[in-house]
């Protein structure tokens, strides 16, 4: 009987020591002890209002309204409504029924998508996608109306002279429409190997490839970087279809040569993505440490939501930020890879 009173005891004393040091757990992870927040990530927290002035990026949103609308005009209130959503605290997003009444409809592409069995071939998995393309291309009516209103639409986002992205942006805000852009470019390319010389078709080449390095130097998103880099290879196998079907002069490889110079380390370096990831997070209604750990909902209550921001930034998003501006040699050096 005593023995059992002297363990009773012990139990009652050791469930306490828990409850006890449970609650200094608590007290102390309260938010009134957190860190303040490294001066990076509150600039990082307040987006900056970027202009959309002679900027590709509205146009890419606006670019799959319906042919009564401006493609511009639709970006355009894309993005100010957006804007509004951050300013209001909301989600920044759009619903479905909001999308579909700035763009004026939906399903306008199926009709003329439906004419090519080759856009569904992709070049980082098949080969020579651009020559089953261009085969194609003599096949299908090339004069169908929503194809020559996307034609032009790219067109006009090619000249555009700045790419800038949004920073009101968090994990719900719906991406530019890239996915439509790149199938068009490769229909102008294809259009434009069976109808043009082969200098004009390296004009539209090139044309093509300044975009997407613009996109890839200037954009923020980890997306917008990943979309160029698809880009480039798409233009890539394009010029692959042209030494490979085509009796090149010397005067032609010549300007093939001069358009295939080397990234930039601007265009290298996609640093800025990882912030732009972690703004995207901050921005985001959950909080980043409640995504960024695999720790059950217990765990997490002793974190302290500012510091570990703040470890995250120092010991994960810079040491990344370093090393995508190395060049290869260093990276590897560096094993990077790991």
């Amino acid at each position: 009987m005593m023995i059992k009173m002297k363990y009773g005891s012990l139990l009652v004393r050791g469930l306490l020591l828990v409850v006890f040091l449970v609650a200094v757990a608590l007290f102390i992870n309260l938010s009134w002890f957190d860190e303040p927040l490294h001066p990076d990530l509150v600039s990082l927290s307040s987006p900056r209002s970027v202009s959309m002035d002679d900027n590709s990026f509205p146009l890419l949103h606006g670019f799959s309204a319906s042919a009564d609308k401006n493609s511009l005009d639709v970006g355009l209130a894309i993005v100010r409504n957006l804007r509004e959503r951050y300013q209001q605290g909301r989600k920044i997003t759009l619903s479905d029924e909001e999308m579909h009444n700035l763009i004026g409809g939906s399903d306008f592409e199926l009709p003329w998508r439906s004419n090519f069995q080759t856009l569904a071939c992709n070049s980082r998995l098949s080969v020579d996608c651009a020559g089953r393309l261009i085969a194609e291309i003599e096949q299908v009516d090339l004069d169908q109306p929503r194809l020559k209103l996307l034609l032009a639409r790219y067109t006009e986002i090619l000249q555009a002279s700045r790419y800038k992205e949004i920073e009101e942006f968090d994990a719900y805000t719906p991406i530019p429409m890239y996915g439509l852009a790149m199938q068009i470019a490769r229909v102008r390319l294809a259009m434009s190997f069976q109808r043009d010389t082969t200098e004009d078709f390296l004009a539209r080449v090139e044309e093509d490839i300044d975009f997407w390095r613009m996109v890839l130097r200037d954009g923020q998103s980890l997306i917008a970087k990943m979309v160029a880099i698809a880009a480039f290879r798409n233009d890539l196998e394009y010029i692959s279809a042209l030494i490979r079907l085509r009796d090149l002069s010397n005067n032609e490889l010549e300007l093939i040569r001069d358009l295939l110079h080397l990234l930039t380390r601007d265009e290298q370096d996609i640093g800025e993505a990882f912030l732009s990831e972690l703004r995207v997070s901050m921005l985001s209604d959950n909080s980043l440490i409640f995504r960024l750990s695999d720790y059950s909902w217990v765990t997490r209550v002793f974190f302290q939501e500012q510091a570990t921001l703040n470890e995250y930034y120092l010991t994960a998003v810079m040491p990344m930020r370093v090393r995508a501006s190395l060049d290869a040699e260093a990276f590897y050096r560096q094993q990077g890879y790991e």
